[in-house]
């Protein structure tokens, strides 16, 4: 335990500077523009303090070093130590193994390999200077890529002209510390363009919709056209129109379904029925495989986590 909180206190100072050489050289550099969108923020230090309920900030009154400090810079966290005694009460129990927990968040242009790199050799040198005869290893649990907006992207300069137009003010440019996998695809999906898209008037489906209109309004339906910006549109299209897919069941053996039954049992007292359903769901062949990876999601967080 001695040797693990030893190891964990090398990391950071009390001014929260991660003390690992090499860290911060990916990071990009802090221009001109960007210092100036800190200083215009609307943001009151003081009060930021109270909310807190700390005595003094580690920036103290500075408000661009404080709000580079929560948005653009790495930070270091620790979160807790597995194997040690941490109920209420006191105990005298040794423990045999301990692991200790904390992440990194990553900013533009930082790497998670160049990141789990310098930092699993700065703790084996640290290891190394502690010259302790217990064994230790450093190791990388999950990662993902950091993610950041254009400022100056055309759908970000039409928001802040609307909201100048609508409440007479400028817009601030917020950033923040996340774990949201899905942001790097909605990226994508943000500033990629998508195949134009036209729906068959004489589609079956069409077809019907116009009888049933004629038949309850007693009028013929307007085929319209609109333009429109949503290109998960030409997915629905394809599965409508080519009518097919192939066929799915779920693993009744897998785990969370061998959960869920025991869970049934523990509530119920009773075995729940395993059912089949024949339907036309085609998008469930996508969504399958996500209970079966539930790990995968954990890496692609935003943050490094050891």
């Amino acid at each position: 335990m001695a040797d693990l909180i030893y190891l964990m206190n090398t990391l950071l100072d009390n001014k929260g500077n991660i003390l690992i050489p090499g860290l911060m050289d990916e990071v990009a550099p802090l221009t001109s523009e960007e210092e100036k969108l800190y200083a215009d923020i609307d943001f009151d230090v003081e009060d930021y303090r109270r909310d807190l309920g700390h005595d003094r900030l580690v920036h103290h009154q500075d408000k661009i070093k404080t709000l580079m400090a929560r948005w653009r810079n790495p930070s270091l966290s620790l979160h807790g130590i597995e194997g040690a005694f941490s109920e209420p009460g006191a105990k005298t129990v040794i423990p045999r193994k301990v692991i200790g927990k904390f992440s990194i968040r990553i900013v533009p242009n930082q790497t998670p390999e160049t990141v789990s790199k310098v930092t699993v050799d700065y703790l084996n040198k640290q290891w190394e200077k502690r010259g302790s005869p217990n064994k230790m290893k450093a190791s990388l649990h999950h990662s993902g890529i950091h993610w950041l907006s254009d400022p100056n992207h055309p759908h970000i300069q039409a928001g802040r002209r609307a909201v100048r137009h609508t409440f007479g003010m400028d817009a601030d440019m917020t950033r923040d510390g996340c774990s949201i996998p899905i942001t790097l695809i909605m990226q994508a999906a943000f500033y990629h363009g998508g195949r134009c898209w036209m729906s068959d008037p004489n589609h079956s489906n069409y077809e019907a919709g116009r009888r049933a209109t004629k038949l309850v309004y007693g009028v013929e339906p307007d085929m319209t056209r609109e333009g429109g910006s949503i290109p998960v549109t030409l997915v629905l299209q394809v599965t409508e129109m080519e009518g097919s897919a192939p066929a799915w069941q779920a693993d009744y053996t897998h785990q969370n379904y061998l959960a869920g039954r025991r869970a049934t049992q523990l509530v119920y007292g009773v075995e729940p029925d395993l059912t089949r359903e024949g339907g036309s769901i085609p998008i469930t062949i996508i969504l399958q495989p996500l209970p079966a990876s539930v790990s995968d999601k954990a890496k692609t967080s935003c943050n490094d986590a050891y």
